[in-house]
């Protein structure tokens, strides 16, 4: 085993010596892992749990056993808070690609997140996103000249958007359309 001396490094910005001891195995072995335990079991396991309370890694054989169909998520920063369950695009991972189908149920400062299939290693600590399918609205068409229309048409396509209504007031013009898609018709 090392002694002190020998994890003693000096800092890049500071220049200042500090001793550099290793993290707690939580912190570096995200659930579904595989590699890098520094020890052959001759086979290949995986991070099936993580239990930062007891600095604990348990490991699996099984892929199955890292797959899961829901997971909770905590400090949730709501942009428009739901109020009640949504069906949404869900990211997981920076690294993952969108999964189409998840069901977020709002939970406390967090959300339960479940899927309608196990998706692989879901894993404490990491980010997750939500996606729900954004439209926009282009008011007072009644007075704003096709130039003024299309520009913020532009820029709400820019913005991600994904259904534009225009609607006046005034006329009563796409109101009826904007309504019908609000109460779930359109």
């Amino acid at each position: 085993m090392k002694n002190d001396s020998d994890r003693v490094k000096s800092d890049p910005f500071t220049g200042r010596e500090q001793t550099q001891y290793p993290s707690p195995p939580h912190k570096n072995n995200p659930i579904g892992q595989r590699r890098s335990f520094g020890v052959g079991f001759g086979k290949r396991v995986y991070v099936s749990d993580i239990c930062p309370e007891t600095n604990e890694v348990r490991l699996s054989s099984d892929d199955a056993a890292v797959w899961r169909e829901s997971f909770r998520v905590r400090g949730v920063n709501w942009l428009v808070p739901p109020e009640g369950e949504i069906v949404c695009g869900v990211r997981i991972r920076h690294s993952r690609r969108e999964l189409p189908t998840g069901t977020v149920t709002p939970d406390g400062d967090g959300a339960i997140v479940r899927f309608p299939a196990p998706v692989r290693a879901p894993t404490p600590g990491q980010t997750a996103a939500f996606s729900v399918p954004a439209v926009g609205v282009v008011t007072k068409i009644d007075c704003a000249g096709p130039r003024e229309i299309a520009q913020a048409e532009e820029l709400l396509h820019l913005t991600g958007v994904e259904r534009i209504f225009r609607v006046s007031v005034v006329t009563g013009e796409g109101m009826e359309e904007l309504l019908a898609f609000l109460n779930g018709s359109n």
